[in-house]
């Protein structure tokens, strides 16, 4: 446009001066010249260094190895229900030992879906048996107490709160 108002203002029609400023409407508006950009180093192979950005998200690889993690940690489910119905708590070395013998998944997978230390009620997500340690009252007690307080009956006249009136301007 800056060349249009420029052919304008040296007294052409309109209709050429946008002939002649058209060509310039299909360029870059911000071009720049200069130095190119500094070229990055490769990264060293198998050291797990990866580029700090990444523009199209995980890799395949990432993706197959989310997939076996999810079906290792099915598969230890289900053992470790089948076992619990024999009566047997079964404890992460067997879990890890039996997924190595009876599949071909790596032993960095298996790590990742069965760990050392699980937790005490897997089924339910959390530390329950932990949980009840450390509080001080049991369940009962704690409901025994929230019933032999006095009930508060809220104020009969209880005055409205303030809110100011957008509309109204304060004389000064």
């Amino acid at each position: 446009m800056a060349h249009y108002d420029r052919l304008r203002s040296e007294g052409k029609e309109p209709f050429n001066a946008m002939a002649e400023a058209a060509p310039f409407f299909t360029r870059d508006p911000h071009i720049r010249t200069g130095d190119p950009a500094p070229s990055r180093g490769q990264l060293p192979e198998g050291t797990g260094t990866e580029w700090a950005a990444r523009v199209h998200g995980p890799d395949r690889d990432e993706w197959e190895e989310a997939r076996q993690i999810q079906r290792a940690g099915q598969l230890a489910d289900e053992l470790r229900t089948k076992l619990r119905h024999q009566g047997h708590e079964p404890q992460p070395a067997e879990l890890r030992s039996v997924l190595e013998i009876a599949t071909n998944l790596p032993e960095h997978i298996i790590a990742k879906a069965v760990p050392e230390t699980p937790a005490l009620h897997p089924d339910r997500g959390t530390d329950i048996a932990g949980a009840a340690e450390d509080f001080p009252f049991s369940v009962d007690e704690a409901l025994e107490m929230t019933e032999k307080q006095p009930f508060e009956t809220p104020s009969g006249r209880r005055t409205p709160p303030q809110a100011p009136d957008r509309n109204r301007r304060r004389n000064l």
